[in-house]
């Protein structure tokens, strides 16, 4: 057994264990231990036990659990459905005010963190401590479900030394990344789990949307997939225009600049179907599996037709203006 210590490669002082249970959301987090493994072979000690006789020093690691602070009504089982995602984003920042500052005074960081991990430190979460997924535990019923990214983080420089840049820096970065791959791992999960995927409603399963994200589409022989009228019923949404999957990359992109979506609000989605996906789905073959993208509506629209670039029957004209069906550029 590897007993808990410093561990070989950085000094750490975590917390004491202590055990937790019971319904609830805990953070998963992992730090370095150390520990002596065996007896090496000793003479002239007399038979009396030393601590210099431990044959192997053994590096290693040790995980702990640690409760977040999850409202009692956000744990109760109507909200269920909904709990994934709202953790999420109350470990990305977006209900803390704390992490909208920089909206109203763009000079500095939040000196004391935002989000519900930030919340933990220093006195559950150190230095030393690496957070690996959140997972919900409810008594009875197990594990719910274990959600990577709404706590893993790419590295990121602590802080920036431009206050104007505070909003714009690397942990905005590495945050907006997370908040992207969180949407499309937990989406993966209804795509595979829901028993029926096309009869799933956005606002049944999630309070925020990301700014963009890839909705996987059914409908087609051999596809498992969402109906996206189904989906986004009740939102504003346009009707889905055809891009170049020249554009893909690049609209993704720009969208981790800008803010989640919340739901409630009802705020415009630009809605996009990639040319090359359409395209390959109407051809001879093995069909691949086709998908929607969508877009908050605070992006720029990105639907613009291009001479010489856009195939004419997988294309859309610049209209005289917004309508329902065709919206201007």
């Amino acid at each position: 057994a590897v007993a808990a210590g410093t561990g070989a490669f950085g000094a750490c002082s975590p917390p004491g264990s202590v055990y937790v249970s019971g319904t609830g959301v805990y953070l998963l987090v992992m730090a370095p231990a150390s520990g002596r493994e065996g007896r090496a072979v000793a003479s002239g000690l007399g038979g009396v036990k030393s601590g210099c006789d431990a044959k192997l020093l053994v590096e290693g690691v040790r995980f702990r659990l640690l409760r977040l602070e999850v409202s009692s009504a956000d744990l109760a089982l109507a909200q269920e459905a909904k709990l994934r995602n709202k953790v999420a984003h109350q470990c990305l920042g977006t209900t803390d005010p704390k992490g909208q500052a920089f909206l109203t005074w763009p000079f500095t960081e939040p000196a004391t963190g935002y989000g519900l991990v930030d919340a933990l430190r220093p006195h559950f979460l150190t230095p030393c401590d690496v957070p690996l997924a959140v997972l919900h535990w409810r008594d009875g019923a197990g594990i719910r479900f274990v959600d990577l990214w709404a706590v893993r983080r790419r590295l990121a420089r602590a802080g920036h030394p431009t206050p104007w840049l505070a909003g714009t820096g690397d942990r905005h970065a590495v945050e907006a990344e997370a908040l992207f791959l969180q949407f499309q791992d937990h989406i993966e999960r209804l795509r595979l789990e829901a028993l029926n995927p096309a009869a799933v409603k956005a606002t049944d399963h999630f309070v925020y949307l990301p700014p963009a994200g890839v909705l996987p589409l059914g409908g087609y022989i051999g596809t498992r997939g969402f109906d996206y009228l189904k989906f986004f019923e009740g939102l504003t949404v346009r009707a889905p225009i055809s891009i170049e999957g020249a554009r893909l990359a690049p609209l993704l992109e720009m969208a981790r600049a800008y803010p989640p979506l919340e739901l409630a609000k009802k705020e415009l989605l630009w809605l996009y179907v990639v040319r090359e996906n359409q395209q390959a789905m109407s051809g001879v073959g093995p069909k691949p599996q086709p998908y929607l993208v969508f877009a908050s509506g605070h992006i720029p629209y990105w639907g613009d037709p291009r001479f010489d670039v856009s195939k004419w029957n997988h294309a859309n004209y610049a209209s005289g203006g917004p309508s329902v069906d065709q919206p201007g550029p």
